[in-house]
């Protein structure tokens, strides 16, 4: 007992001894520990997404057909981005708002992987995709809007693009997407039926530029007309005003929509989007035109008549808004229409916004929508502005007319 004591205290007394010195760290050895510290960061920030992405979905790689228009279809392993079965900024603009938000990012990070593989073939055998099997109705607006961010990154890809489970998709939502020209613009010419193209429904083929064509416009006019069994004098006469309306957003997109010294969440290729539909039954014609540009809360600042938008503000809610807050987007719009105020205040150019309010006040019923970054307006002939303002954003403006003609 004494001799394991005694070896203990000489092992305390041992251990008393030890000292600890650490060599100082030199500047360039700083240096260096902290460049790694900042790489280990960056790959952690980059991987992240990825990671978290699958947890959330808590999805597996699943077999998924992959369609290219160069190729015939071909199995590979896909996780599914959950989408809504309604996709609608009526019926269901939230949900719809952030499954066109999540497609936004997707077709952003295939871009980036793109530049980034260069002259690589890029192993599409592994994809994450939207889930279109998913949805059951998709309006003409919705439609518009996904198309427009498909169109941008084939534009800025230069490459094919490709579709998942095509196979599976609703017959209704394959038919809006045809008729639309979304399979026709990518490189499936004549390859799906369009359904969704009955007597009582039909949809226009989108058109897409870059420069304030009216003859553009005139052709969509003169097709919505034609999409109309028997003529009519009062139709006609809403058309030529329609004609004006869409006039007047196309020539803002194209002056304002995108600046020179703007900044935009995804690259722009400075372009607009624009459809039409027809309800015979019911005598609904609907026409829209998109744009991803910085959008009207974002430009109304540098409008001339701006004080007047935030004295309206005030007025109708006690106090002014402050500047870039997203929540008041909606009121933002909604008292640029009542001011009745152009980008520019040029004289020559109208009455802008009042103008494309004007047409749908002289229509026997319907609305206008004006969604812009994260507000929306819905303005109806004797009736009070329908405010809104979301989680999410639209990724550009949308002005869409939905009228009784």
């Amino acid at each position: 007992m004494a001799d394991r004591l005694l070896a203990g205290r000489k092992i305390e007394k041992h251990h008393q001894k030890i000292t600890v010195t650490m060599k100082k760290l030199t500047s360039r050895r700083k240096r260096w520990l902290s460049k790694r510290q900042r790489a280990m960061a960056r790959h952690h920030f980059r991987r992240k997404p990825i990671s978290a992405s699958r947890k959330w979905h808590g999805a597996q790689w699943k077999p998924v057909s992959i369609h290219r228009p160069s190729q015939k279809a071909r199995i590979g392993l896909g996780v599914a981005i959950p989408m809504p079965a309604v996709m609608c900024f009526d019926k269901n603009p939230e949900a719809t708002l952030e499954s066109l938000d999540r497609i936004r990012s997707i077709l952003h990070q295939e871009t980036m992987q793109h530049r980034k593989a260069g002259a690589r073939q890029k192993n599409t055998s592994k994809v994450n995709y939207s889930a279109f099997e998913n949805i059951r109705q998709i309006s003409p607006s919705a439609a518009l809007v996904m198309a427009a961010e498909y169109e941008r990154t084939y534009y800025l890809n230069k490459s094919e693009a490709t579709i998942i489970n095509l196979d599976k998709w609703d017959p209704a939502v394959r038919g809006t997407l045809g008729a639309l020209g979304f399979f026709e613009k990518f490189g499936f010419p004549g390859t799906f039926e369009q359904p969704f193209a009955t007597d009582r429904f039909r949809i226009l083929p989108m058109r897409s530029g870059s420069s304030a064509d009216p003859l553009e416009i005139k052709a969509l006019i003169r097709d919505l007309k034609d999409l109309y069994p028997l003529q009519d004098e009062d139709r006609t006469a809403g058309l030529v005003h329609l004609f004006g309306a869409m006039v007047e957003a196309m020539v803002n997109v194209v002056r304002h929509a995108y600046p020179a010294d703007g900044k935009f969440p995804y690259e722009p290729i400075n372009r607009w989007w624009m459809t039409g539909a027809v309800d015979q039954d019911a005598r609904w014609t609907t026409a829209m035109v998109f744009d991803q540009g910085v959008t009207i809360p974002v430009s109304l600042p540098n409008w001339q008549h701006y004080a007047g938008v935030l004295r309206r503000i005030a007025s109708w809610t006690g106090l002014a808004p402050a500047a870039g807050d997203p929540r008041s987007d909606g009121l933002a719009i909604s008292a640029a229409v009542e001011e009745s105020v152009t980008s520019t205040g040029e004289s020559h150019r109208g009455r802008g916004l009042a103008q494309m309010r004007d047409f749908v006040d002289q229509c026997r019923g319907g609305y206008l929508r004006i969604m812009s970054r994260f507000g929306e307006v819905k303005l109806r002939p004797g009736q009070k502005p329908d405010v809104r303002s979301y989680e999410t954003s639209a990724g550009g403006t949308l002005i869409e007319w939905n009228v009784v003609l």
